[in-house]
């Protein structure tokens, strides 16, 4: 008993054992300040390039088709500096109003390249699109990226999806490629 109290009272520690404890604990938790911070490093930085894939198909003025589509797809990789499977998914809808003012959405085509597959109605865009005036397009840019954090164990791997909608600039309806517009 003697030897147990004098253990609790003592205050005199080694430096290197208490080194050994807490050194993995500062070192977990330095490697995850990075992996966060490079989350949301990727996170800004797939909203940005989104933004820039809908830009350039605002102010597009011919039809695109499928090939203009994947090289978007490719440019969102490129700006996203990834090496993991991206998608784009764009979706135009247009607002038209009838004489009593009762407006509908009517989405005029969707089509996606890479995971993502096209909004098979327009109940799915619903939800997200802003009241448009009557008559009115807009351009609805989806896009999704994987990041994949560089330290397992502390972040698992986390789709980064963004949406963002616009209206074609020089164009009033903006078309695919064999559609009538």
């Amino acid at each position: 008993m003697k030897h147990i109290k004098s253990f609790v009272k003592d205050t005199h520690g080694s430096a290197s054992l208490e080194a050994i404890l807490i050194l993995p604990m500062l070192l977990w938790a330095y490697v995850a300040m990075i992996v966060f911070w490079d989350g949301y490093k990727s996170d800004l930085i797939v909203e940005k390039a989104s933004f820039t894939i809908a830009d350039t198909l605002s102010r597009e003025r011919n039809p695109v088709d499928q090939n203009y589509l994947d090289g978007l797809n490719r440019t969102f990789a490129w700006l996203s500096y990834t090496n993991q499977p991206t998608s784009v998914r764009v979706t135009t809808v247009r607002q038209n109003v009838d004489p009593d003012g009762n407006r509908e959405l009517v989405m005029l085509w969707s089509k996606a390249s890479g995971e993502l597959s096209p909004h098979g109605s327009v109940n799915n865009v619903e939800a997200f699109t802003p009241l448009l005036g009557g008559g009115e397009e807009a351009i609805i840019v989806e896009t999704k990226m994987l990041f994949v954090p560089f330290a397992t164990g502390v972040l698992p791997e986390i789709p980064i999806s963004k949406r963002v909608l616009i209206s074609p600039r020089f164009v009033a309806s903006y078309c695919w490629d064999d559609d009538p517009c």
